[in-house]
């Protein structure tokens, strides 16, 4: 295994870090080091120094959420000038701190409980869907009495017109008889199958 000098390593590391902000994989082929060896130097001066680790050289909208919560801890006591100046050094924008700052503190407020007001709004749309869901069921009652009204008496019509056509069809048709065995009825119809049953 090679190994490399303080002077060296630290200067690849000071490439790697804001200002400067190369790309890992640019210094991999410039210096001929592994992608794996810079990230891991650049991960150990990070955690070393007390500097937020973004994952994976991404951008900080993908940082773990345990970088994102140290960078807030860091700029908490920040102005918005010195917030600005800090994130220009470590090459970030002040946005996204913010963004991240807002999440913390909206974390925190549910996991504390919600507050008065939530809770009002929370019973006052429970109370809301209650109503909604009365007002639908009996709606969907008044539509079912309405159909029923409007296919009875179609229904009444339909039989008194089809009705006697129905009936004398079935005096016309040939009831079939069951054929027997010697073990007791088969189940087959003697109108169905004419040639086995005579």
């Amino acid at each position: 295994m090679r190994t490399y000098c303080a002077e060296f390593k630290d200067s690849l590391i000071k490439k790697m870090l804001p200002p400067m902000n190369r790309r890992v994989p640019e210094l991999a082929q410039e210096t001929g080091i592994a992608k794996d060896t810079l990230y891991t130097w650049r991960i150990q001066y990070q955690r070393a120094n007390g500097v937020a680790v973004a994952a994976n050289d991404k951008t900080p909208a993908h940082w773990r959420s345990e970088d994102q919560f140290a960078r807030v801890v860091e700029t908490a006591t920040l102005s918005e000038v010195e917030l600005s100046e800090h994130c220009r050094k470590k090459g970030l924008y002040p946005e996204p701190v913010r963004a991240w700052k807002e999440a913390c503190l909206r974390g925190h407020s549910t996991a504390v409980g919600p507050s008065k007001a939530e809770r009002v709004r929370s019973q006052a749309r429970a109370k809301r869907i209650e109503q909604l869901e009365t007002e639908l069921h009996r709606k969907e009652r008044t539509l079912a009495e309405a159909v029923a009204l409007l296919v009875l008496p179609l229904s009444n019509a339909i039989a008194v017109r089809i009705g006697p056509l129905l009936l004398s069809a079935r005096s016309s048709m040939k009831r079939p008889r069951l054929a027997t065995s010697g073990a007791g009825p088969v189940r087959f119809a003697t109108g169905i199958y004419p040639t086995l049953f005579g």
